[in-house]
């Protein structure tokens, strides 16, 4: 149902309780770059060699070129397949949370490097061919059907995004800046098992004939985005084995949340730590749905001992 710009959202009436669910799961998982002590990991930072922190610092500048996308074209796409009002609130908070994850990247180097240095990590990711192709797949396919355009934002908030998570999560000395990964990567995980609950019902109501057709692309997008993924990996890592299984598996387990696959095996550590990631995001609302949301707890002085 389509509304007036002007009509006010009444969250008591509710068309899907999974909208007023998943606002709740991203305002307790609200959370503020300047809030992550990164200056903590400067010892461990300056412990790597200069290949190692090239590394990660073109992980992180890859990875926030992502999330820009996100922010500026990927999430705001969403807005006109929406079905609730309730619905774009929920993608309104997506693409603020898109930016801050953009933001949050910025906020490391700031923290580990300098301007010159910070500046050079982000002209790498800026340059690299198979990053840059996928953008413009995934610019072309948004023009498309609804679907299809989520589909393809959550193959770019979780599978183009792997290799680069693997080689900042394989760097654990760096313990706040992957603890500022870990934030980020649970915000995508809300996002998608948003997204595709969504992407579930739309796929439900299509013809049989339809719902095929929607699959085989989807699958032919993705298969095409994984092979740009993978060959960025290989401009990222000298051995890149492990971060391609990454990819392989986060599309797997999008497949899963898409009503589309069976639960893979872990691949690996990093697999392991974001499988966690997930379990803890949907442990998050189910405590949170349970209790009145309208319960307050009294303060005490003991709340401005610092």
């Amino acid at each position: 149902m389509d509304y007036l710009y002007y009509k006010a959202i009444n969250w008591d009436e509710q068309e899907d309780q999974v909208d007023q669910a998943t606002w709740l799961k991203l305002t307790n998982n609200f959370w503020l770059d300047t809030r992550v002590p990164i200056t903590a990991d400067q010892p461990s930072w300056h412990a790597l060699t200069a290949q190692q922190q090239a590394q990660v610092g073109h992980a992180l500048a890859g990875r926030a070129l992502l999330s820009a996308f996100q922010s500026e074209l990927g999430a705001p796409s969403l807005r006109a397949g929406r079905r609730t009002q309730q619905e774009e609130a929920v993608l309104n908070l997506i693409t603020f949370m898109e930016s801050v994850h953009t933001k949050a990247v910025t906020t490391i180097f700031r923290r580990l490097t300098d301007e010159e240095t910070t500046a050079a990590y982000y002209a790498w990711a800026d340059g690299q061919a198979p990053l840059q192709a996928a953008l413009t797949d995934l610019t072309k396919g948004i023009e498309g059907d609804d679907l299809m355009r989520r589909g393809l934002f959550l193959i770019a908030d979780t599978v183009l995004c792997a290799g680069f998570d693997w080689a900042v999560l394989t760097q654990p000395a760096l313990a706040q800046t992957n603890q500022m990964l870990k934030n980020i990567l649970t915000g995508n995980l809300i996002f998608r098992d948003y997204l595709a609950y969504k992407f579930r019902q739309g796929i439900a109501e299509l013809p049989f004939a339809k719902q095929e057709a929607l699959v085989a692309q989807l699958t032919k997008g993705a298969q095409s985005l994984i092979k740009l993924a993978h060959q960025q990996n290989e401009a990222l890592l000298e051995d890149a084995g492990a971060a391609n299984d990454l990819v392989d598996f986060q599309w797997r387990m999008l497949l899963v949340a898409l009503g589309l696959g069976e639960q893979p095996a872990e691949s690996g550590p990093v697999a392991h730590q974001i499988d966690q990631l997930a379990n803890q995001a949907q442990e998050t609302v189910v405590v949170e749905t349970i209790k009145d949301a309208d319960a307050t707890e009294f303060m005490s002085d003991d709340d401005y001992d610092f």
